[in-house]
């Protein structure tokens, strides 16, 4: 899936699997209680916009 999300140009080509395995594995550590839901969504939030390929020009 990360390769064709990086063909079609909407995820960067540099992620590799075990980045996304580690990323998650973070977010579930740092939010992992149910009371944490909130954090939770917020975290993979992130991740799934680091993931995501900057448009050219774009700026963090």
């Amino acid at each position: 899936m990360l390769g064709a999300g990086a063909e079609a140009g909407t995820l960067r080509g540099d992620v590799t699997a075990e980045d996304l395995l580690v990323g998650m594995n973070g977010v579930c550590l740092a939010a992992g209680e149910p009371a944490q839901r909130e954090q939770a969504g917020r975290l993979l939030d992130l991740l799934m916009d680091g993931l995501r390929h900057a448009e050219a020009g774009a700026t963090a």
